[in-house]
């Protein structure tokens, strides 16, 4: 595997990037307490994390700054689509359950 330098540029980055999963990870464990009740966590993740992701990375693919074939590309979209439509289908689940308290 080719890592990049360890240059304190990278390490910023790499810095920024672990303290930013670790804040969502908490955050996604605090939703998981109440998970009806938090529902909109589920939003907050389908939305601007997947398909901001799925965006950046076609216009890199497009670019041709990521080495990867089509086939990669689409099986690694897929997925995504797959779980966003899992994040989708959860939201709605809970909140007809939370209707159904009312």
């Amino acid at each position: 595997m080719d890592f990049p330098d360890a240059n304190l540029e990278n390490r910023y980055m790499l810095v920024a990037g672990m303290t930013l999963m670790w804040g969502w990870t908490a955050l996604l464990i605090w939703g998981d307490r109440k998970p009806v009740e938090r529902r909109m966590l589920l939003l907050l993740t389908a939305m601007p994390v997947v398909i901001l992701y799925f965006v950046g990375e076609l216009v890199l693919f497009l670019q041709g700054a990521v080495d990867t074939s089509i086939t990669q590309f689409v099986i690694f979209q897929s997925i995504r689509f797959g779980l966003l439509s899992i994040f989708i289908a959860s939201y709605f689940i809970a909140w007809k359950k939370a209707r159904k308290k009312i």
